[in-house]
């Protein structure tokens, strides 16, 4: 199963590093460290305003006005781990939001937003792939994935309804590119020729 971005909020300790995994750094903390990063308290005090109005914009569900505050505040301190993991959590929540209603081309656009945000994010990475597979756009995919991350992907595919399988196929494959006596991933390519009755190919493979 495909592990997913977590929106538990945490308070980290001031050196943990930021990343979109349920980043919700409290008042204290962000502010302790813009002090360390050198930023004037008049640009700390504009962050905190930025950030506050965010929170309360995202509370009522309006996601487009927080997203821009968010924007606003990292554009005060674009050094900031914690503003940097903030902004992309926003992304990210407005792309799911995007992807509930079907809107696969919005929702794509926020991915990458993200992953442009936080590269180093193997989840973010994920996600991006992920949406593509789903979208049947696999030409695009760019993202340096490992074995493990592709079988992880080509699962959960396969685990959903529908045709998932066709798309499950590629990752799987992927996964066999890397790492070719990965069983994991040989039983899932096994399963998605299965379903598509190509056990023949299933069997030469």
């Amino acid at each position: 199963m495909l592990a997913r971005l977590t929106r538990t909020p945490v308070v980290d300790t001031v050196n943990a590093p930021a990343s979109i995994s349920g980043l919700r750094r409290t008042k204290y903390f962000v502010g302790k460290n813009l002090r360390n990063l050198g930023i004037p308290y008049s640009k700390r005090a504009s962050v905190q305003m930025w950030r506050e109005r965010a929170n309360r914009f995202a509370t009522r569900g309006r996601l487009d006005e927080a997203l821009d505050c968010r924007r606003k505040a990292f554009e005060l301190a674009p050094t900031s781990e914690d503003l940097r993991g903030e902004l992309a959590r926003m992304w990210c929540d407005r792309g799911d939001n995007f992807a509930a209603q079907g809107r696969l081309d919005e929702a794509l656009d926020c991915r990458r937003r993200v992953v442009e945000l936080v590269p180093a994010n193997e989840h973010a990475r994920m996600e991006l792939v992920r949406a593509l597979l789903l979208a049947d756009r696999r030409d695009e995919i760019d993202q340096p994935l490992s074995a493990e991350q592709w079988s992880a992907l080509g699962n959960w595919l396969l685990s959903g309804s529908g045709v998932g399988y066709i798309r499950a196929e590629h990752a799987f494959r992927m996964a066999l590119a890397h790492s070719s006596d990965m069983l994991d991933a040989s039983y899932g390519l096994y399963e998605c020729l299965a379903r598509r009755n190509l056990l023949g190919e299933a069997a030469l493979d």
